[in-house]
């Protein structure tokens, strides 16, 4: 056996001696041509850029309330070329690629008059952030000075463009939109000038309610992401042009509003189940049980989102947002009186009820109602409206049907 190993050995022995001997030359090739080949390859430049739509003389518009309007571009810089070389060989040398970036510096011209803010952007219809990106607003007042970059660029001759309002960015990237200016929208609030020294109503609201109320992160302080499909995260609580969470552009758009604002109360929901008191059971609830978020798991009550009641779903949708989280409420609390407000806690139960767990009987909730008139006075407007409905239902549907769900018969009767 030994015999036969060796003979084997023999004879392979100089194929293999010659197939390292043709990968070390390959090898060798490669590194010398690597060490000679001073190549670069340039990748595509820009020669002119396209800029959005923009002319003399064009109308200026006046606006108030909150309105959507498209912007012209009333100044724009030269645009900034950025170079950015990789070596394709490693470290033997080799050929190299050169590829080019495009930023630029550009104004866009709002409305005329002064504004309260701009609080929403677009860029070829897609949501456009503020973070990360270099923008200031002019409001468009009439002592209102010239931006920093265009000061700069322009000198003594640069505009403040007092009366208009504007946003400057400096620096844009255009890579993402075709090495194009993209269009750029603007969503505006515009408050009524004052025309005496009378207070207003905003200049009287002492205190507010803070809605909605559910949303499993909707009062969190800080961003959440849905990181359900690994590499594929999705911020849930930043729909906003600052990059922050929600609830803090919220505060801060409350307290430029209605200054006078002292006291916050928190709307915070927790879902029955049951029409009959007995039987009904008060839980927080979760829109899914497959989400799984960062940087804070989801709890509330001592529940996790695993054992927590499950909402409803009507066309693949949740009907509900749901509880928001113990960790969130805190976190929010705590912001409000970092800003001095005075702060209460709203329980609030919305009723998610199954077809079978919300049946009642029409006929004995009129019985109870008309039994007690103490209820139905005028200062009960409410009351009769109830018994009014109820009524309704009995005189249009048959009574054989009286063991019905109570939404579906309301449905029926708002609906005819």
């Amino acid at each position: 056996m030994t015999t036969f190993v060796l003979q084997g050995a023999r004879k392979a022995a100089p194929y293999i001696i010659n197939a390292a001997g043709r990968v070390a030359l390959s090898y060798a090739n490669a590194a010398i041509s690597n060490a000679f080949d001073r190549r670069v390859f340039e990748g595509p430049r820009l020669e002119s850029l396209h800029i959005q739509t923009s002319r003399d003389g064009a109308p200026m518009p006046r606006l108030f309330g909150r309105t959507r309007i498209a912007g012209q571009v009333i100044w724009a810089s030269n645009f900034k070329e950025t170079s950015t070389t990789t070596q394709s060989g490693g470290k033997g040398g080799g050929p190299k690629t050169r590829n080019y970036s495009y930023t630029i510096s550009f104004a866009v011209g709002l409305c005329e008059g002064e504004i309260s803010s701009v609080e929403r952007l677009w860029a070829n219809g897609e949501n456009l952030k503020k973070s990360g990106l270099k923008c200031r607003v002019y409001t468009g007042s009439e002592t209102q000075n010239p931006d920093p970059v265009i000061a700069m660029i322009d000198g003594d001759t640069a505009p403040a463009f007092r009366g208009t309002a504007y946003i400057v960015f400096e620096d844009f990237p255009l890579d993402d939109y075709g090495a194009r200016l993209p269009q750029i929208n603007a969503e505006i609030l515009r408050a009524p000038a004052r025309i005496n020294d009378a207070p207003r109503l905003e200049d009287m609201i002492a205190g507010v309610d803070l809605i909605p109320g559910s949303g499993e992160f909707v009062y969190a302080t800080e961003p959440i992401e849905d990181v359900s499909i690994p590499g594929r995260g999705r911020t849930v609580n930043v729909n906003n042009l600052s990059g922050q969470a929600d609830v803090k552009t919220a505060l801060d758009q409350l307290q430029s509003a209605l200054p006078q604002c002292r006291s916050v109360s928190i709307v915070a929901s927790w879902f029955g189940n049951d029409l009959r008191c007995g039987q009904c059971e008060i839980r927080p609830g979760v829109e899914t049980r497959d989400m799984k978020s960062a940087p804070d798991d989801w709890a509330a009550g001592g529940q996790s989102r695993s054992n927590a009641f499950l909402i409803s779903r009507r066309d693949g949708k949740p009907v509900y947002g749901g509880t928001p989280s113990d960790k969130s409420l805190k976190d929010l609390i705590a912001e409000l009186k970092a800003r001095n407000f005075r702060v209460s806690f709203y329980p609030f139960v919305l009723m998610d009820i199954e077809s079978e767990k919300g049946q009642s009987d029409f006929l004995c909730a009129a019985v109870f109602l008309l039994t007690f008139p103490a209820m139905t006075g005028p200062q009960m407007p409410l009351r009769r409206s109830i018994i009014s409905l109820v009524i309704a239902c009995l005189l249009t549907l048959p009574l054989a049907g009286t063991a019905c769900n109570i939404r579906d018969r309301m449905s029926i009767v708002f609906a005819g």
